[in-house]
């Protein structure tokens, strides 16, 4: 950290211990080539995802996949890591979504839409769902209707569905949420309501902790949890960041 302070003030030409918020347009300017020269950034390019096998998900389940006999919902799973692993995909899912909240509020909202938006992706997987609105319920059906079975936090793996859950009156279920990739035990991608696009992170430790994961019957054999490299980051649109909060420590753990 303090090589890496010394190389970017340098950069700039300012002391160390400058406020970034003091720094002019052409000082923001060097501050971020010195990050990006610091950190090794390269130029990439932006392509859309075709199909699962060509995406870095698709790479690593492959392996894991191959030979497998799914059936029921856990045939799904892999169309359902699909849709939440392509942006596009996601953000056409979220506004179906985001329209079907006008049944709730008399307008499209992203406001309280997570059931809504797991509803919509389920159902263009192929898992025959109903549109939900509470999280709980569409929790309790994929459950005991259809034969999910509950997996504890930090066995979780993609194509499984978070369920927090609260304390406060009314107790019960406070989001839930589709899990594109894992990253470690805690930290995922995950598709949901909640940010400007998706697949987005999520630490099942922060926010509201995840209480447990649901899967797929007869799906825990075929899609073993696995890392992404540097090389395999997903970067989605910009999004607005004006009313993010702090909660985590430069190490990712819940403040």
């Amino acid at each position: 950290s303090g090589a890496y302070l010394a190389a970017v003030a340098g950069a700039v030409g300012v002391d160390p211990q400058t406020i970034v918020g003091s720094l002019d347009s052409s000082q923001l300017d060097r501050l971020a080539q010195a990050i990006q020269r610091h950190e090794g950034w390269k130029p990439g390019t932006i392509e859309p995802i075709q199909g699962l096998a060509a995406s870095p998900l698709g790479a690593a389940l492959a392996p894991a996949a191959a030979g497998l006999a799914l059936s029921g919902d856990a045939a799904r799973i892999p169309r359902l890591i699909e849709l939440g692993a392509d942006p596009e995909q996601c953000r056409e899912i979220r506004e179906r979504a985001f329209a079907a909240m006008t049944r709730i509020y008399g307008k499209p909202t992203a406001r309280n839409a997570c059931a809504c938006t797991l509803s919509m992706f389920l159902r263009a997987s192929g898992v025959d769902v109903e549109v939900e609105y509470g999280a709980g319920n569409l929790a309790r059906i994929l459950e005991k209707e259809r034969g999910w079975q509950r997996v504890p936090v930090g066995q979780q793996q993609p194509g499984d569905v978070g369920v927090t859950q609260d304390r406060l009156p009314p107790a019960g279920a406070d989001h839930i949420y589709l899990v594109v990739a894992r990253l470690d035990a805690d930290r995922m991608l995950i598709a949901d309501n909640q940010q400007a696009s998706a697949p987005h992170p999520r630490w099942a430790s922060g926010q509201t902790p995840t209480a447990y994961f649901l899967r797929a019957p007869g799906d825990g054999a075929g899609f073993a949890p696995f890392g992404l490299t540097t090389s395999d980051e997903i970067v989605t649109d910009d999004e607005d960041t004006n009313g993010l909060l702090i909660r985590f420590d430069e190490s990712g753990a819940p403040l």
